[in-house]
């Protein structure tokens, strides 16, 4: 596990957890029951998240991409993808690389 954190928009009802294997993974935060879970969301592991608005995570990986999802009761859904290297500025892509 790469990070975890109680989700702001139910009170902390549910948390998230992401991983290096590509992971992310809903839990009950009462019961600790896992109620969704998705792997593969990045190419490459996943580095850390951040909470959207109500419902929504953004994740971060290594595969240098950025990810907008929606958590529904059972599901979680693709919103938006950033693949950083379409915005690099000159240099910074050799920067990273080394």
């Amino acid at each position: 596990m790469t990070n975890c954190g109680y989700t702001p928009w139910d009170a902390g009802a549910r948390f998230i957890t992401i991983s290096q294997d590509k992971s992310l993974k809903v839990y009950d935060g009462e019961s600790f029951e896992t109620l969704s879970e998705k792997a593969g969301l990045h190419s490459m592991g996943i580095n850390d998240f951040a909470f959207g608005e109500d419902g929504q995570i953004i994740t971060c990986s290594s595969d240098r991409s950025v990810k907008m999802w929606k958590i529904n009761e059972k599901t979680l859904d693709e919103q938006r993808v950033l693949n950083l290297s379409e915005f690099d500025a000159t240099g910074l892509k050799d920067n990273v690389e080394k």
